[in-house]
């Protein structure tokens, strides 16, 4: 059985998405969006967040394998000069996920937990051509994940 909730959040005005229904896999909130200036250019900065919460279990009551409980991602983007240049970073903690030992007595493990850091910038040279950086797990954090 898999249930899932969300919890609504408002900042200035932007709701993310609600719901309390069971579903079929994670709901993720929608975005939640900050937006003003930070600097003396013009500048303008948005933040996303989302949480999930997966009760997943098979018939047996066992619990089912690569369906972590708990998912919680923040962001940030950062746009200057006329949005002309952004920078974004993104955190993803994972916790309460589980996988089959395929070594010894093949049993389920629960997997440590996870935090990664993405960070990405990005200019555009002209109205045709941008340029994006991505760097992934960006503190080279030891991740198990399948």
């Amino acid at each position: 059985m898999k249930n899932a909730f969300s919890i609504p959040i408002a900042i200035a005005g932007a709701i993310a998405a609600v719901s309390t229904q069971a579903q079929d896999g994670p709901f993720d909130l929608g975005p939640l969006i900050v937006s003003g200036g930070l600097m003396p250019v013009k500048a303008d900065a948005y933040g996303r967040a989302s949480y999930t919460y997966l009760n997943a279990e098979n018939p047996d009551g066992s619990v089912e394998i690569r369906r972590p409980e708990h998912e919680l991602a923040l962001g940030s983007t950062l746009r200057i000069y006329d949005d002309r240049a952004s920078f974004s970073t993104d955190l993803r903690h994972v916790t309460g996920n589980a996988d089959i030992q395929f070594f010894g007595e093949l049993v389920t493990e629960e997997l440590p937990d996870i935090a990664t850091v993405d960070f990405s910038p990005c200019y555009a040279i002209d109205d045709s051509v941008t340029v994006t950086g991505l760097v992934v797990n960006l503190f080279n954090e030891d991740t198990i994940e399948v």
